[in-house]
Order: C-alpha cells, then sequence, then structure tokens
C-alpha cells in the first residue's frame, strides 16, 4: 500500500515537472500570450497521510513547486481532509517576502482528520 501511494506521488511530481517545462518552452518559443502561470496545489492533510506519506513528500514537493514559480506566476495553496481550506489565495508568488510566506503555509500543513472529497 505504501509502496502504491509513493508511486502516485513520484508520477504527481513528475507530472508537475513537465506541465511546468513545457509552458516554459512554450514561453520562450516566442509565443508571448502568457508570460505567467497560475497553479493551484490541492494537498491531502488527512490522518491517513501520516501512514501513507510519513516523510512529507507531498509537502516538499509542493514547496518546490512554490519555489520553481517566478514572481509573475500566481498560486493558491488549498488543503482537504474533513473540509477544504484555502491556505493561499490565488496570488502573484511576488518578491521574497511573499514566497516565503507560502511556504511557511505550505510548511505548516498537519495531517489529521478523514478525507472527504
Amino acid at each position: 500500500m505504501k509502496n502504491k501511494w509513493l508511486k502516485k506521488l513520484i508520477i504527481f511530481v513528475i507530472a508537475i515537472a513537465f506541465c511546468l517545462s513545457g509552458v516554459s518552452a512554450y514561453g520562450q518559443e516566442g509565443n508571448t500570450k502568457s508570460d505567467s502561470l497560475a497553479v493551484a496545489l490541492i494537498i491531502d492533510s488527512s490522518g491517513s497521510m501520516k501512514f501513507n506519506d510519513p516523510g512529507k513528500e507531498r509537502i516538499k514537493a509542493a514547496k518546490n513547486v512554490a519555489a520553481m514559480l517566478g514572481e509573475n506566476d500566481e498560486l493558491t495553496v488549498v488543503e482537504f481532509a474533513n473540509t477544504a481550506r484555502v491556505l493561499v489565495p490565488l496570488k502573484k508568488v511576488g518578491p521574497e517576502s511573499s514566497r516565503d510566506e507560502i511556504l511557511k503555509s505550505i510548511a505548516a500543513i498537519s495531517s489529521s482528520g478523514d478525507t472527504d472529497i
């Protein structure tokens, strides 16, 4: 069971990296329709994550995505367990102080409650 979740997490991280690299390449080809990204990170914070992700790989992956975004990119972070809660409303990643605030919000995600998708 643990292996199954790890495989899903790895696929998710690869998919995010692929999407980000594809959009980056799209902008480099001279098509300037959009110079920024809008990314939503939806993170499971239910109690089962204590066992399914004891190393908090989902948190590390989310922090890596937030760190990779440019100042003009937008990000929202939502955690879900019994209910969904917006930790970071959609906003520009902006300067370092704003990015630090986003990273702290992601780092504060715990694992408790049930999953109510």
